[in-house]
């Protein structure tokens, strides 16, 4: 026997080496390396074992390392040709081809493996290696398209032939312990005679390369069989110790496990879940997507931001729903902000769907309670045809009678749904899997984000307008506290003044001041701008005087002083005025009846900017507010009797005339605001209003 074993196994070694050497000369393509080191592998395992049956030193079980080298070249070519979406399996593969060279090559590790589990690792392991081997061949051929197989099948097949013949020798071998001489010189004639299938696919594909496919099918045969197969592993393992360890019953035992185990094999075969839940985990983790989600994305976000004649944003995210499902149409429903019951949805949206058909429907409670606890997207077709598969206490109402309807996709922002999307039948009917579910989903979650951001961004319009109104409000209210002052201030003197003639002549110019500002606040509220640029020429000091005197009763002590001589300046009158009057009026609130104050004005001499400076002697403004709330609206030291709107808008006029405020706050026991106005060649140059 060992003649037989040192002629057919030297044979295969000058073979092997042709088929090397054929390598360099026929074979090409990405794959050569691989089959050269395959070869390479193949000649230094046979050659080993030729010398194990010509030395007495060496036994067939020292040639197993570099078989074991054989395989995992083997495992990594078919790995290679597998393509494989996750690489979480490679890496499953490679650690059980690896561990088995580990054990074949390291006596100690091999020696602890079998006071573990009291027998040999290594014949246990080239079965399971062998086992795995021919599953991936299969997985790997079932994935050759039609046209291809015309070229390869012969290099598959001499493959089988190798393996199935490994396949029988060591499951004889786990049996009994020891190789079968006759089967491993056997063994080598084997080889000799399918090394033409491997010239033959030479010939017939001299390019190799890894485009290869799996189909579905495939790989849930082949995963299905790696799963039955570690499952009888298991129970030939288990009954191995129920029989060793169950004495005069172990027999007995040995049947029950057995028969159990059967049983529970065939209840797991027979299971459509079972079934459906492996095809699905196969599906999601070693194939390539049935969408193209980064292509998906990019038109649904182009689709989402193209605005079109006609149409708005709910209509264009019903659309993108509907185009990948082929949908002719869709309905959505939205919660109302006007009821009681938080689960009231109205129809608000009708794409391509009748408007007076479906607005009057409503959705049923147990619907929304139902999407909103399990965020699922109901198939109403599934639901007429298999009503089992959802709970009992589901209650779609007109949905389910309607057979124009036929998807339910709930729109969730955060944990609340906001809206649900109804899509109509598609032109063709179509089976919903558990990918369309997912892709309907992340649709569903892009446009529940751009419909909640539409949302938010019409919340934020509606206060901006609020806001506004009540800005406006403000300086409304301002100015007409402004001129209720001087009004009042006109009626506490009346009685004093009635028969001067020079008082009544003031009377007529603050009432006649007063009605033009109250025009002026007119037709600002009705949207007139025709007096937002009322831009003249007016006389700065007489301008001056005349405010301040409207204020000269208001305090034991006022002074106004200025020159006089100053050009006509082009100024706007009306905003000019307003700021003079704020400053003023601020400084005679600060001093009080008993105070003082002050008013200057002229033309400061080195920069030549006009300016007005009003003094008061009150109490001044402490440097926290100066820091934190000067000028800033709505902000004032009086309590409720201040708008805290006066400052802020002289400081605005000013700056939009490239003016500016100036505060000495205490200033010689004096607080001191000064308007500073632009150089006087920028006045006369240019005209200026403010805002």
């Amino acid at each position: 026997m060992d003649f037989i074993i040192q002629v057919s196994y030297g044979s295969l070694a000058a073979v092997y080496s042709v088929l090397l050497l054929l390598t360099f000369y026929r074979v090409s393509g990405e794959l050569v390396w691989h089959f050269r080191g395959l070869c390479l592998a193949s000649i230094l395992w046979v050659t080993v074992v030729c010398y194990a049956a010509i030395s007495p030193d060496w036994l067939f079980s020292d040639t197993w390392f570099f078989e074991s080298t054989r395989n995992l070249l083997l495992g990594l070519l078919l790995l290679r040709l597998w393509q494989l979406r996750v690489s979480w399996p490679r890496w499953v593969i490679l650690a059980v081809l690896v561990s088995l060279m580990f054990i074949d090559l390291v006596g100690p590790a091999r020696i602890a493996v079998q006071q573990f589990t009291g027998t040999d690792p290594r014949l246990p392991g080239h079965l399971v290696v062998t086992i795995l081997l021919l599953s991936m061949l299969e997985q790997v051929y079932a994935g050759v398209d039609n046209e291809r197989r015309w070229a390869v099948k012969y290099f598959f097949l001499g493959l089988l032939a190798l393996l199935l013949f490994d396949l029988f020798l060591y499951a004889e071998a786990v049996l009994y312990q020891h190789l079968n001489d006759a089967l491993l010189a056997a063994r080598g004639i084997a080889n000799l005679l399918v090394v033409p299938l491997f010239l033959l696919a030479g010939v017939r594909n001299p390019h190799w390369d890894a485009k290869l496919v799996v189909s579905h099918q495939a790989a849930f045969r082949t995963v299905s069989l790696l799963l039955v197969g570690g499952y009888l592993l298991a129970v030939a393992i288990a009954g191995f110790y129920v029989r060793d360890f169950g004495g005069r019953w172990g027999d007995l035992l040995l049947l029950l496990v057995v028969f159990f185990a059967a049983m529970i094999l065939f209840m797991l075969m027979s299971s459509g879940q079972v079934r459906s839940a492996l095809s699905v985990l196969i599906a999601k983790n070693f194939f390539r997507l049935k969408y193209d989600y980064r292509e998906q994305w990019i038109r649904a976000t182009r689709a989402l931001d193209k605005e079109t004649d006609g149409d708005n944003l709910q209509d264009r995210c019903l659309k993108v729903l509907c185009d990948p499902m082929d949908s002719r149409g869709a309905l959505i429903w939205r919660r109302s902000d006007h009821r009681s019951d938080k689960k009231a949805f109205v129809a608000c949206g009708f794409w391509n769907m009748l408007r007076s058909r479906y607005e009057a429907e409503s959705l049923t409670p147990s619907a929304i309670t139902f999407m909103e606890k399990e965020g699922w997207v109901i198939d109403l077709e599934e639901y007429r045809s298999f009503p089992d598969r959802y709970p009992a206490s589901l209650d779609l109402g007109f949905l389910a009678e309607d057979q124009d309807l036929w998807l339910v996709i709930p729109l969730i922002r955060e944990v609340e749904i906001f809206a649900v999307v109804v899509l109509a039948t598609p032109r063709s009917m179509r089976d919903i899997g558990w990918e369309d579910h997912d892709f309907i989903k992340l649709l569903a979650q892009q446009v529940a984000s751009y419909l909640s951001l539409a949302d938010a961004h019409n919340e934020l319009a509606k206060a901006k307008q609020f806001e506004a109104f009540n800005r406006v409000s403000a300086f409304v209210v301002h100015d007409l506290k402004n001129i209720n002052a001087q009004l009042r201030l006109l009626v506490s003197n009346m009685a004093l003044h009635r028969t001067n003639p020079e008082f009544i002549d003031d009377c007529v110019e603050t009432i006649n001041h007063s009605v033009s500002k109250m025009d002026r606040m007119l037709s600002h509220l009705n949207g007139d701008k025709a007096g937002e640029r009322a831009v003249g020429t007016l006389s700065f000091g007489s301008q001056v005087r005349a405010i301040a005197h409207r204020f000269s009763s208001a305090c034991k002590v006022f002074d106004v002083s200025g020159d006089s001589t100053l050009p006509e300046l082009l100024l706007d009158e009306q905003r000019f005025s307003s700021a003079v009057e704020n400053i003023v009026k601020n400084a005679v609130e600060s001093a009080g009846g008993a105070g003082e104050v002050k008013v200057e004005f002229g033309l400061d001499t080195s920069s030549l900017r006009p300016f007005v400076t009003v003094s008061d002697n009150g109490p001044g403004l402490s440097e926290e507010f100066i820091e934190k709330s000067l000028f800033q609206p709505f902000q004032t030291t009086k309590g409720n009797a201040g708008m805290g709107i006066g400052l802020f808008d002289a400081r605005e006029y000013m700056k939009s005339i490239g003016g500016d405020i100036v505060l000495k706050n205490r200033d010689e026991g004096w607080t001191r605001f000064t308007l500073r106005f632009p150089p006087l060649d920028a006045i006369e140059n240019h005209a200026i209003a403010g805002g």
